[in-house]
């Protein structure tokens, strides 16, 4: 069955517990609506933490619950692919993942709620869409809009109910276990940290759902997409093979040199001519020999910072060294590259002022060694894979669902 997309559908029809399905509601949905029933209240505790101390506790379990908005997104859709694999290997970063799904979903009373979206008769509400979007930050707002936001909540649902359906369940003990981390990692205690959370709208029966919610997704996902590429050393070499000029290391320099400014250069301010600096630069070559460059660079350049770096370059493309692609004076690469290690220039003119340059060190052109990338091209290969099946199965539980979704979303 495709997706049913219905537009324009009347809003003041439409409740919490709107049921588009004409079937009877799936096992996840019939836990959802009981989870509505019997948690209708918000929990508010009589105990008093030791103010100062929470004041200094609650901006760090804050800065964690903003820090974590943004996983809800990762985790519901292709991007998830490529945090997970390092997140997997340390399960620190996913105690407080999913923090950014705080809604009221499950706690819903019998009045009207506008709804987003419906998905296989679970009402998603347009309230739960303001919040979470506002509470992205503000540089990801940048990259995504509401509406594809609202796409992301959907496909969020999805997995959820995906999860359910095959079987998978979270203990208490394993929500138990999310929330001491979170309390340990924010500086509190899980009685303060219920009080913090008070503050913020949020009850811990909220949370305990958030993270119910958070490590389904994580099992499926784990499951059905992390756990099924392993890649042979084989498999990694092909890809070596058949793309070794990726792996191509560019001839080379590690450069340094020595500049005389005049009044005509750029970006390097003097009152002397170019002809006296011309000269000047002569008379500093003579003072140089194969072991004082750096000496007389500290001594006579007049580039900023030259007596602490020593006339030291580095351009983008290799730490280190300088390559012919780098963003450097032509006139000064072509002088450069025709030095050997070891030799140093006559002095050189270009629009930055007048050179004297010494090449330390030269690298050849050639390929970078198998061991050198090879676990880069796992990481490459293991991610692609990891994505493709990852999109596959959220096309296909796309494919099955019922989806309505409204219009007038702003």
């Amino acid at each position: 069955m495709k997706n049913k997309i219905v537009k324009k559908i009347p809003r003041k029809k439409a409740h919490s517990n709107t049921n588009v399905e004409k079937h009877p509601p799936k096992a996840h949905e019939k836990n959802h609506s009981k989870k509505a029933e019997t948690h209708t209240r918000t929990t508010h505790r009589t105990h008093t933490p030791k103010k100062k101390e929470v004041r200094l506790n609650k901006k760090n379990l804050l800065n964690l619950l903003a820090v974590t908005i943004i996983v809800l997104l990762l985790l519901s859709s292709a991007l998830f692919i490529y945090v997970q694999i390092n997140e997997i290997k340390s399960s620190k970063n996913s105690v407080i993942n999913f923090f950014a799904n705080i809604n009221n979903k499950y706690f819903a009373n019998e009045e009207e709620v506008p709804l987003m979206a419906v998905v296989n008769g679970n009402a998603i509400s347009i309230e739960e869409l303001d919040v979470r979007y506002e509470r992205l930050p503000p540089q990801l707002k940048q990259m995504i809009t509401k509406e594809q936001y609202m796409d992301q909540l959907i496909d969020e649902e999805l997995l959820v109910q995906e999860a359910m359906d095959r079987g998978y369940d979270v203990t208490s003990e394993e929500i138990k276990e999310s929330l001491s981390i979170l309390a340990e990692q924010a500086g509190v205690n899980l009685l303060d940290l219920e009080d913090i959370l008070a503050e913020q709208n949020i009850s811990i029966d909220e949370l305990e759902e958030i993270y119910k919610r958070e490590r389904l997704i994580t099992k499926l996902i784990n499951d059905s997409v992390i756990n099924q590429v392993s890649l042979i050393d084989e498999e990694i070499e092909k890809y070596y093979e058949d793309n070794s000029e990726t792996f191509v290391i560019p001839e080379a320099i590690k450069v340094n040199h020595l500049i005389i400014c005049h009044e005509e250069s750029v970006r390097c301010e003097s009152n002397r001519t170019k002809e006296e600096a011309i000269e000047f630069a002569k008379l500093v070559y003579g003072y140089i020999d194969e072991s004082n460059f750096i000496e007389v660079v500290k001594q006579y350049s007049e580039e900023p910072n030259a007596d602490v770096s020593g006339g030291a370059l580095e351009g983008p493309s290799l730490q280190g060294y300088v390559t012919k692609a780098d963003p450097f004076d032509q006139v000064f690469l072509e002088e450069a590259f025709k030095l050997n290690a070891g030799e140093y220039s006559e002095p050189v003119e270009t629009v930055f002022g007048i050179h004297i340059i010494k090449v330390f060190e030269k690298k050849e052109e050639g390929n970078l060694p198998f061991e050198d990338v090879k676990e880069e091209i796992n990481f490459t290969l293991t991610t692609e894979t990891q994505r493709t099946i990852f999109t596959e199965m959220l096309e296909g539980i796309r494919d099955v669902a019922v989806i309505t979704r409204f219009d007038d979303m702003e």
